[in-house]
């Protein structure tokens, strides 16, 4: 069982400015989902260093891009999902394809 499956994803995820950022490291703090990695580089003075979305943990939440102090991460939207009309059609979404992973 994936450790997501509990939870569904918006329709967004950050993008990282790598110019603005500052390296800060809150944006990987503070995610609950460890969607955020840094990846230091080569060189000693840090220009190399990336922080890195994993788009397979993240819900796309925007708690990154909210807490960012340099304002360097912004959402973008990828997807265009509907709400479910009803509370029946919202059970049948979150149920379905859960029985193949059985």
């Amino acid at each position: 069982m994936n450790r997501l499956d509990n939870f569904e994803k918006t329709d967004y995820v950050p993008v990282i400015d790598h110019d603005a950022c500052t390296k800060c490291k809150k944006c990987i703090n503070i995610c609950s989902f460890h969607a955020l990695l840094y990846r230091t580089g080569e060189k000693e003075d840090k220009s190399e260093d990336r922080v890195i979305v994993r788009e397979d943990a993240c819900i796309g939440c925007g708690v990154c891009a909210s807490n960012c102090p340099g304002d360097a991460i912004s959402l973008k939207k990828v997807r265009d999902s509907q709400p479910a009309r009803t509370f029946q059609e919202g059970i049948q979404r979150m149920f379905a394809g859960k029985e193949a992973a059985v």
